[in-house]
């Protein structure tokens, strides 16, 4: 007769991001972002800004954040919303 292995499971660790938007102006910022430094490139809206990859989108505001045409307080507000990015751990079952 044969016997059973029991092997341990394994868990394959996955980064998501959070981007916490609490103002009108916060949100005008990180659409104007994806707009001029996306992929979509005036297609985003307030209203799909929740449908894109949170990837993509802290891509763009770092790139806003250093865009020298944008004013002080645009580059400035990019990088608060930078700061605030938590970046959360998620364990998938292999």
């Amino acid at each position: 007769m044969a016997t059973i292995l029991n092997f341990p499971q394994r868990y394959r660790a996955a980064q998501s991001l959070v981007i916490s938007l609490y103002t009108d102006e916060e949100i005008d910022v990180t659409v104007a972002a994806v707009n001029l430094h996306g992929v979509y490139l005036g297609h985003c809206t307030a209203d799909s800004l929740s449908t894109l990859d949170a990837e993509s989108v802290e891509y763009c505001l770092r790139q806003a954040s250093t865009n020298q045409l944008l004013s002080t307080r645009t580059r400035r507000l990019a990088s608060s919303i930078l700061a605030g990015i938590e970046h959360i751990n998620i364990r998938h079952q292999m």
